[in-house]
């Protein structure tokens, strides 16, 4: 195969997916993209469906965790299987630097028992770097082994393990670990030509080692229960069809091998979605705050620390809401907007913002400013008192005839008992609004049982000085509730514009 040819692409994937209902669907590209110093490869995995043999991409998963800097050589990726086949796609970006090499080779291996599967070489052709991005579909492979004989234009496949209770953390092959189970490792790298080589003792009391267990390590069919169920191991790495060829020879120490440089190592594991779901996994590409800083550009980096800043940001609103009037000054939190200094400070912060759970993302030394006590935030909602309501009845006759207003005794005029006000009856009602609504309920009236009239109290005499009292009672009061209401007003758009 040649990806230097001129006319079509070998391949071109649609970037739609048929649903049952026959529509097509968007499908989403997980991207698992490494670099070298030739430019980017990027692998993704396809399988097709028997029905109508359309090509659909597996969903690709991440572990969400505080990862540690090691390199962008090598990836990581989950899968859920299926049994059926599958192919690999590899993408060499455009910009990729093919110098004097010979081609790019693929080698494909089984993580459980390290076993060579199969490997697809692309000789090169004219012309240094790609001047767009080269697609590769290995739908076959070359090179597998069964029965201590090499096999010929093999598909890759997934095959379904059967559970076991006799077994113990264990397959029923012997040398298969159970841990490895289920992973598929592809490595991509530039090659030479063939030269003759002598291969050290050591490599080649690997080697020998190796193909001695190519003979007796055949695929695991069986698996216990727990590794199944609790471990997500329901699958497999095999070969289906393929024709059988010569057999293996015993490795020397003299060889012809070709010299590989740029290697880029892609894992790809097989796990069920119970799995994946019960040990926080998220499907690739990650967002940029849940990646790993050294993994990002600088650009990244700066969209990465204000999103995280942002979640912070949010979190110390709602934590102010929360505490109903207990506001904080500037000086009790810090300023969520502030922005690091220098690249080191920036690292340090991000780092400190990531490590915290999604539910928090608040750094710890501001933790300490702004925590609410869980009994000042449940308030029971208590009705208003109500009013008390009299009916006065009157059975007396009807005057005859209207008393001169000037003749008339202050005793006997209907009305209310004039008393100060108590503050204690004034309620202060704060909404989502600015404005506060101030609400007074009226004093008790006091009646005279007997007559069923109304008594003024205190005597007429001293009714101008009892009056200019209560004015000025009345005076003092609505100047502190109107005091405090405005103080409250200013504490919330104080909040508001802290949020924007």
């Amino acid at each position: 195969m040649s990806f230097g040819e001129v006319g079509r692409p070998l391949y071109t994937p649609s970037v739609f997916c048929f649903a049952v209902c026959g529509k097509p669907v968007c499908h989403q590209k997980p991207l698992a993209i490494l670099n070298c110093p030739s430019g980017e490869v990027e692998i993704r995995l396809l399988g097709t469906r028997p029905k109508n043999f359309k090509i659909a991409y597996f969903d690709e998963y991440e572990e969400v965790k505080v990862k540690e800097y090691s390199g962008k050589s090598r990836c990581t990726r989950y899968i859920i299987p299926e049994d059926t086949r599958y192919a690999i796609e590899v993408i060499l970006k455009s910009g990729f630097h093919l110098g004097d090499c010979e081609g790019v080779r693929i080698k494909i291996y089984d993580k459980a028992t390290d076993n060579f599967i199969g490997q697809k070489k692309i000789t090169r052709g004219p012309g240094e770097y790609l001047a767009i991005d080269k697609t590769i579909l290995i739908e076959t492979v070359s090179g597998g082994i069964a029965a201590g004989s090499w096999i010929q234009g093999a598909q890759l496949s997934f095959k379904s393990l059967t559970m076991d209770e006799s077994l113990d953390k264990e397959t029923n092959v012997v040398g298969v670990s159970v841990e490895r189970l289920g992973g598929l490792q592809i490595r991509v790298a530039k090659c030479s030509k063939k030269e003759a080589t002598t291969v050290s003792r050591k490599e080649f009391e690997r080697q020998l080692a190796r193909y001695e267990g190519r003979q007796v390590i055949g695929q695991a069919q069986k698996i216990d229960e727990t590794s199944y169920n609790k471990d997500g191991i329901t699958h497999a790495i095999g070969l289906s069809g393929g024709i059988v060829g010569k057999k293996i020879e015993t490795p020397t120490q003299m060889q012809f091998l070709r010299q590989e440089t740029d290697k880029l190592c892609f894992d790809f594991i097989c796990r069920s979605a119970e799995f994946l779901e019960n040990n926080s996994f998220m499907k690739s590409p990650l967002p940029l705050e849940l990646q790993p800083w050294d993994h990002l550009t600088p650009d990244q980096r700066d969209t990465a620390l204000r999103t995280l800043e942002a979640h912070k940001k949010e979190h110390i609103f709602e934590q102010k809401i929360a505490k109903s009037g207990e506001l904080q000054t500037k000086e009790e939190a810090p300023n969520p907007t502030t922005r690091p200094r220098n690249k080191r400070q920036a690292k340090i912060a991000f780092l400190a913002l990531q490590s915290l759970s999604p539910e928090t993302k608040v750094l710890p030394s501001t933790l300490e400013h702004i925590a609410v006590d869980a009994n000042q935030i449940v308030r029971t909602s208590t009705p208003n008192p109500e009013r008390n309501v009299i009916i006065v009845l009157d059975d007396s006759p009807p005057r005859t005839h209207q008393r001169d207003p000037r003749t008339r005794s202050p005793s006997t005029q209907a009305g209310t008992q004039a008393e100060p006000i108590d503050l204690d009856t004034f309620v202060s009602k704060s909404g989502s609004s600015s404005s506060g609504i101030l609400v007074r309920f009226k004093p008790e009236v006091n009646y005279q049982s007997e007559s069923k009239r109304l008594k003024l109290s205190p005597p007429a005499n001293d009714y101008a000085g009892h009056f200019s009292k209560f004015r000025e009672t009345r005076l003092a009061a609505i100047a502190t509730l109107y005091r405090e209401a405005e103080e409250l007003k200013a504490s919330i758009e104080e909040m508001e514009e802290t949020k924007e």
